[in-house]
């Protein structure tokens, strides 16, 4: 989890206009970290509050930066097309 939160950091820090979603898929849970950079009105915790639900799973953050994870119910692709969908892509 560290390396995604440290990866995600440097991408918005490196462009003020991106959204960085990272999914981390391993065998037994999901994990994500979802930022936006300051110049995107996405709010990250609408994103963490739509996907938690589809991996029964917790997490917490801000408007900015969340982090989360949960049971590896799907695919990590699959989890990401859904964190894709809530924040428009």
């Amino acid at each position: 989890m560290q390396e995604l939160q440290k990866l995600a950091r440097l991408l918005v820090a490196s462009d003020d206009s991106i959204i960085a979603l990272l999914v981390g898929d391993n065998e037994e849970k999901l994990q994500f970290v979802a930022a936006r950079g300051a110049t995107v009105e996405v709010s990250m915790k609408e994103v963490s509050s739509a996907v938690l639900p589809l991996i029964n799973g917790k997490g917490g953050g801000n408007d900015a930066f969340v982090q989360g994870g949960g049971e590896r119910i799907m695919s990590g692709e699959e989890f990401l097309d859904r964190m894709r969908e809530v924040v428009g892509e």
